[in-house]
């Protein structure tokens, strides 16, 4: 049974259940992305990278 709820994601696709993400390398390229994707389709993300100044700058972007 698929449950459809009328929402629909960043692409129009119909959305995954909200969950919690751990994102590596969030700090930049394809992490970034990631991160910033999960974060508009309303999951919760977890930003991690080497470079912590890098993935707080991430985060600071999804909290906005």
């Amino acid at each position: 049974m698929t449950l459809h709820t009328g929402r629909t994601t960043s692409n129009g696709a119909e959305p995954m259940p909200q969950r919690t993400a751990i994102v590596t390398g969030a700090g930049s390229g394809i992490g970034r992305a990631t991160t910033e994707r999960l974060a508009a389709d309303g999951h919760r993300v977890l930003a991690l990278d080497l470079d912590g100044e890098q993935a707080e700058r991430t985060a600071e972007t999804v909290r906005m």
